[in-house]
């Protein structure tokens, strides 16, 4: 019984810490140099992919500027205990999740919801991939 909520405890911050890893990644990937860019380029994606209104964009893309601004912090602050940090992730990716919840329809976080959850089956391929040792010739 502790040992499945022990895994259970452990599935869920491993997804948490894959959402906040793939923020990051995309800034890597994209070459965005800052919040804003970042923050930029998130609110386009969700802008195209959800159908979002002009008012619904806007208020996104607050949103994804406080999200990056907290998640650039909270990489920065490598200090503390690892738990500590991974607690603050969770806080962090949840409140962003509600704020979306608030903006967006049923319909259109549903499709959010899916969203996030490709990008996180898109980082662990990536992650799985960067783990392999290079085999060259």
């Amino acid at each position: 019984m502790m040992n499945s909520k022990i895994v259970m405890f452990a599935r869920g911050w491993l997804m948490v810490t894959l959402m906040a890893m793939s923020t990051l990644l995309i800034a890597d990937d994209q070459g965005v140099q800052n919040a804003e860019q970042l923050s930029e380029l998130m609110t386009e994606k969700m802008v195209d992919e959800l159908s979002l209104t002009q008012g619904q964009g806007d208020q996104a893309y607050q949103v994804n500027r406080q999200f990056v601004e907290q998640m650039q912090l909270l990489r920065k602050s490598s200090q503390g205990l690892r738990i500590a940090q991974l607690q603050a992730l969770r806080e962090v990716v949840n409140e962003r999740n509600e704020a979306m919840r608030q903006i967006m329809t049923n319909e259109q976080f549903n499709e959010y919801i899916e969203m996030t959850k490709q990008q996180k089956e898109e980082l662990r391929a990536l992650m799985k991939a960067r783990r392999k040792p290079a085999t060259g010739l």
